[in-house]
């Protein structure tokens, strides 16, 4: 069963929406996984929505639905961004760094 913790407008950096009731209620019933561990996850998740646009990954935790075996390897912490996830997050970091950097060199000036 597919679990639904967490929207968001498919548009990227637009928003996102966390159901704390939806993953407070999973949480508890898997018995494998923390609602604050969950918590995290669906945080990364959606943050990774607003670093790298929309598109879901299998098997990381840009997974479109988790299922249960995906809290067991959150509980393990087994599930990560995979490598290209994670050079593109890296660079739209480093984006943003550097576009803050001008703004607060400009506000200087």
């Amino acid at each position: 069963m597919p679990f639904d913790l967490a929207r968001n407008m498919d548009l990227p950096g637009a928003m996102c929406w966390l159901i704390y009731g939806n993953i407070h209620r999973i949480a508890e019933n898997s018995g494998t996984i923390g609602a604050g561990e969950l918590l995290g996850y669906v945080i990364t998740h959606e943050i990774g929505h607003l670093l790298l646009g929309p598109q879901h990954v299998p098997h990381t935790v840009m997974e479109g639905q988790w299922n249960a075996q995906d809290l067991k390897r959150m509980s393990a912490r087994g599930l990560h961004f995979n490598s290209s996830q994670r050079a593109a997050r890296n660079l739209a970091m480093t984006r943003i760094r550097k576009e803050r950097d001008e703004i607060i060199i400009a506000s200087l000036r």
